[in-house]
């Protein structure tokens, strides 16, 4: 059973305040008090369904973890700014990883075209290793892609999170195009 979320606006909760009613706000089973569910998973409310389709849309990349930001978290200071993480798919991660220890000057070029002229801290991280399990032993790789927005700068506005998401996900999508031309 679906449950309705409410978008309530200060207007209602003074108008609710004053007539003593109290607004109750419905999650879908298993989300959280800010979250709604998003195909079979649970995403913070606030993400647009345009901005989750775009990403998982991507060619190279998979979205392993997005965030709006709760500037209000006590606990999680990782928590406070919006992010959101991407993971090459494993089809792609050799290559890419290849790419990275053989051609790292070209890699970074595609890095710095799609996001530096804009207010992002990016991170890229190529890993490689061995798990051992009982019985059995894989090697793997894994490339990630960190993204948050960047320092502020002296005398600068941060963007809103609605501008910032769209900023930041084309930024991805240029990455995503430049890498699938290239694999």
């Amino acid at each position: 059973m679906a449950a309705t979320l409410f978008y309530i606006s200060s207007a209602t909760i003074a108008r609710s305040i004053s007539a003593k009613m109290p607004i109750v706000l419905h999650t879908d089973p298993g989300c959280g008090p800010h979250e709604r569910r998003w195909r079979d998973k649970c995403v913070d409310a606030g993400l647009s369904d345009t901005w989750l389709e775009r990403l998982n849309a991507l060619v190279v990349f998979d979205l392993i973890s997005i965030c709006e930001g709760h500037p209000d978290d006590p606990e999680f200071e990782h928590r406070r700014t919006p992010h959101i993480n991407l993971r090459v798919k494993e089809v792609h991660a050799e290559t890419i990883a290849g790419l990275w220890n053989s051609e790292r000057a070209t890699l970074a070029a595609l890095l710095d075209e799609s996001f530096h002229a804009r207010p992002l801290s990016v991170v890229c991280e190529v890993r490689s290793g061995r798990e051992v399990r009982h019985g059995s032993a894989t090697g793997y790789t894994l490339c990630l892609l960190k993204i948050k927005p960047g320092p502020a700068t002296l005398g600068s506005v941060p963007p809103e999170k609605a501008q910032w998401f769209e900023q930041t996900i084309a930024a991805i999508e240029t990455l995503d195009n430049s890498l699938e031309y290239r694999l």
